[in-house]
């Protein structure tokens, strides 16, 4: 009955890990489209109408490309394709390479925990500063882009906290991030 009931719960968290993942990707990829856009226009408007457009630069630099670097960290994690050396794990016996992994999760948990941590507590003191910059004469608020590191970095948390349960708990994960029963 306890393991019917953990299972479930593992299996909503999983569920709900996914959709936020599926998200930030989402909003990830979306900037990106919008950067190439937003540029492309800025170089029509400096070559055709002979003016850029204000502010492109801090929006490029503060909003699209961050957005592009961290809200698809969690997505990248649980499709297996961050860069990895496996030269060598290939060789161990499967117990050490799950040991592998679950050292790999809490050093991922770890590192990327201070990361959001440390962003967490930018992003409310630039957010209660109301921090912008002026560009162009025009006055862009910036303190919504500090957001961008802690919510990105923070996904990347809780999937591996939710992996390391799912290791606790003898349950396999494969590369995408869905358990498979004991190998």
């Amino acid at each position: 009955m306890l393991q019917s009931g953990s299972n479930r719960i593992l299996e909503t968290s999983q569920a709900i890990v996914d959709r936020l993942i599926d998200l930030l990707m989402f909003v990830g990829g979306a900037a990106g489209i919008l950067m190439m856009l937003h540029v492309t226009a800025d170089v029509f408007c400096r070559l055709v109408l002979g003016g850029s457009l204000p502010g492109t630069t801090l929006i490029v630099t503060e909003y699209y490309m961050v957005a592009c670097a961290f809200l698809p960290l969690a997505y990248a994690a649980r499709a297996d394709r961050h860069v990895s050396m496996d030269a060598v794990s290939d060789l161990l016996p499967d117990r050490w390479r799950r040991i592998q992994s679950l050292a790999g999760l809490i050093v991922t948990l770890g590192v990327f925990g201070i990361l959001a941590y440390s962003g967490l507590l930018t992003a409310l003191k630039k957010t209660a500063l109301g921090a912008f910059d002026i560009e162009s004469g025009i006055r862009l608020y910036l303190w919504p882009a500090f957001w961008l590191l802690p919510v990105g970095c923070g996904a990347l948390c809780l999937l591996a906290v939710l992996r390391i349960v799912q290791f606790a708990l003898g349950s396999a994960v494969n590369a995408d991030g869905h358990g498979g029963g004991n190998d």
